[in-house]
């Protein structure tokens, strides 16, 4: 078991291999590291059929949704009660055990969630023996945190984000990449 930062370093490294085969103008060592990369590809095949983990249990049904809500609109006040529709209506068609929606899906502080929003949520919660996970905010005096808010059927739980990634909702390099996210991504 390799995780994540396993196959982050082998794709990294094959990279860095293919780069140095482009720049080496010697046919033998290009023909090594040609090797290098086939080898590591062709162990990717013959371990794809090993079972690496084992099920506990019954499995789980999970349900994830996305509204599709776009970025410039999301925080605009004109729009809120459009976005809660939006999330209500598709937690109402899901099935799942678990339903998933997006890290601050919800564009309110949960103090501002409408209680008619809360209650259709944890009615179809209890209906369905689920877990309804969503994102919001918090405010507790003058410190913001993303919470994930768990409603099931008789409670009403709340998780603090309490490590933030150094990257979220914003553009890197926005004067770089605008025309890609304007044109082809929003």
């Amino acid at each position: 078991m390799i995780g994540i930062y396993g196959v982050t370093l082998i794709l990294t490294s094959l990279a860095l291999i293919l780069s140095l085969i482009l720049l080496d103008k010697d046919k033998r060592s290009q023909l090594i590291k040609l090797s290098l990369i086939a080898f590591v590809l062709a162990s990717g095949q013959l371990l794809k059929d090993i079972e690496w983990t084992e099920p506990v249990g019954e499995p789980i049904s999970v349900s994830l949704i996305q509204g599709n809500i776009a970025q410039d609109i999301k925080w605009q006040k004109e729009t809120v009660s459009q976005t809660l529709n939006t999330y209500q209506t598709l937690i109402q068609k899901t099935k799942g055990q678990i339903i998933l929606l997006p890290e601050t899906a919800l564009p309110l502080l949960v103090e501002y969630i409408p209680k008619t929003f809360k209650e259709s949520i944890l009615r179809h919660a209890a209906q369905k023996q689920s877990h309804v996970l969503m994102g919001a905010i918090e405010r507790q005096g003058t410190n913001y945190f993303n919470v994930v808010l768990n409603l099931k059927s008789d409670s009403f739980q709340v998780y603090r984000k309490s490590h933030l990634v150094p990257f979220g909702e914003f553009i890197p390099l926005k004067f770089i990449f605008q025309y890609i996210y304007t044109h082809y991504l929003n």
